[in-house]
């Protein structure tokens, strides 16, 4: 009996080392779980710090490009504004030149005559001289 109660005081201090030992490793497993856990969260604090520097970064960037946008976009609405002008102006010379060229050619015929009377008024006043000196030499 006695050797039977040593055997079992034996075996559940054989019992109580493994649970000691189980109790160990448990609190090791929650120690280690714990640090995992604490690693973990600073990792996403931190991914997310950088995900938010990112979309800052990001932001600048996208307002930037906005910005430079609109600003081609005015430029552009100038560029169309002021070939809209110079069409119209282009439209206007074209539509003045026709004109005068019309009145160009209803003016050739004028010239023309006015040419003509031109070398008539030449040949008269180089005879007028010698008109004279007769005139004056029967009077």
């Amino acid at each position: 009996m006695v050797q039977r109660v040593e055997d079992m005081e034996g075996q559940l201090a054989r019992e109580e080392a493994h649970r000691v030992s189980l109790e160990e490793k448990h609190q090791h497993a929650r120690e280690a779980l714990e640090h995992f856990r604490s690693a973990a969260r600073e990792q996403r604090e931190q991914d997310q710090r950088q995900f938010e520097q990112q979309i800052q970064f990001l932001q600048g960037e996208l307002r930037a490009a906005k910005d430079t946008l609109n600003a081609k976009q005015q430029e552009l609405i100038r560029s169309h504004e002021d070939n809209a002008r110079l069409s119209s102006e282009l439209t206007q010379a074209r539509s003045e030149l026709h004109r005068l060229e019309g009145e160009a050619r209803s003016l050739r015929p004028a010239k023309e005559q006015l040419a003509v009377a031109n070398e008539k008024h030449r040949q008269l006043s180089e005879q007028l001289p010698v008109c004279l000196v007769l005139i004056f030499a029967r009077g």
